[in-house]
């Protein structure tokens, strides 16, 4: 029950007239403290191996979501997931992921500048599991200073309790604390996701409330969703607000101080004969507005997926 893992890493350079060597050490440690329960050490972690982002072109105002991809944070990730992801798959839409409008705890925000420049991650644990009936989740890293990035530190702690046949509800807290200049920024909420009727009708959402220095106004986000799925129709609604005031160093959310409403439905009939195993027509709406409900942004969208039984699709969409 006890995994070890160290490396080294070391560079010459005959062409450089000083520094011409460069070496580093680290060491990742996984020990099974019981059957139910993982304690995870990381010192100087190393993030050289990991995979390279896949090359994106923003034609927007706002950030493009970048999926993590560094080993130590993607092991036993679902447990830190808060809201959770839309039940069943939506084909042809956005369906089946986790909605981008709001994701309390992203993990490629611990190692990052403000400007996206990588940190030095210093060391941190982990420890995952089962305590009394409660899935427990609680980690803490500490990210080393680099030029004039002061150092800092990020703590999370996810609790969540399985509840009815198969339903669970949860609470969070995330705390992140720079010593040397005295900011923090602290974040708590709850989330819940129950499902029936095998799990063809899902109802979800969390709410949440950030703290920073200053003024405590207008700081809170949340989401609701519901959504039914069978093997012929299709429905998902869901209802966002993000206030002026929230602000998560741990999360995602690419547009702030708004209210969305966003709706999905449509029918899938199955011919009996024939190359085509579905037919998915489906329709789409969006509708953003600021904190004062004045409209931002409207979306439609009407469209119709084929699906073959050789796996092949054909996707048609209009726009409005």
């Amino acid at each position: 029950n006890l995994y070890i893992k160290p490396f080294a890493v070391s560079t010459y350079r005959p062409d450089l007239p000083d520094d011409r060597t460069d070496a580093d050490t680290g060491l990742d440690v996984k020990y099974g403290l019981n059957a139910d329960l993982t304690l995870d050490l990381t010192v100087n972690t190393d993030f050289s191996q990991v995979e390279v982002d896949e090359q994106q072109v923003n034609l927007t105002r706002f950030s493009l979501f970048l999926p993590e991809k560094r080993e130590f944070f993607l092991e036993n990730s679902g447990l830190f997931d808060v809201g959770g992801r839309t039940a069943g798959r939506f084909l042809g839409a956005r369906g089946g992921v986790r909605s981008r409008d709001v994701i309390p705890f992203f993990s490629r925000r611990i190692g990052l500048s403000q400007t996206g420049q990588p940190l030095p991650i210093r060391g941190g644990a982990r420890l995952t599991g089962k305590i009394g009936g409660f899935d427990v989740g609680a980690m803490n890293i500490q990210v080393g200073r680099e030029g004039e990035t002061p150092a800092d530190n990020w703590s999370v702690f996810r609790f969540r309790r399985e509840v009815l046949a198969n339903s669970d509800v949860g609470t969070f807290f995330f705390n992140r604390q720079t010593s040397e200049t005295g900011y923090w920024n602290r974040s708590s909420g709850a989330d819940a996701n129950f499902r029936f009727l095998g799990q063809r009708l899902t109802f979800s959402g969390f709410a949440m409330k950030t703290y920073t220095p200053g003024e405590d106004m207008d700081n809170l986000a949340g989401r609701i969703e519901t959504s039914f799925q069978d093997n012929f129709f299709t429905a998902r609604t869901s209802f966002v607000t993000i206030e002026e005031g929230f602000h998560n160093d741990f999360g995602f959310v690419p547009r702030a101080s708004i209210r969305k409403s966003h709706l999905i439905t449509g029918v899938r009939p199955r011919p009996g004969r024939g190359p085509v195993r579905q037919i998915f027509p489906q329709f789409e709406s969006s509708y953003i507005t600021d904190q004062s409900n004045e409209l931002l942004t409207r979306e439609h969208r009407v469209g119709v997926n084929i699906e073959f039984h050789a796996s092949d699709t054909i996707n048609l969409n209009r726009n409005m």
